[in-house]
């Protein structure tokens, strides 16, 4: 049973189905994702700098 069931995934996988299926056959789709993160990361710095200045100059701010 297990092992129909890892085949019927492994098929579903390689015919593009289900979010794994995209993930794997789809190039552009992982491309897409590493770049966002990569976005999301160098935001996220530029974020923590501008707090970082914003505290030295003395500006408090309040997050909630």
């Amino acid at each position: 049973v297990i092992v129909k069931q890892a085949n019927e995934i492994t098929s579903k996988i390689n015919d593009g189905k289900g979010t794994a299926g995209k993930l794997v056959n789809d190039p552009k789709l992982y491309e897409g994702l590493v770049e966002t993160t990569a976005n999301l990361n160098a935001t996220v710095k530029d974020l923590q700098r501008l707090v970082q200045q914003w505290e030295q100059e003395g500006v408090s701010l309040k997050l909630q």
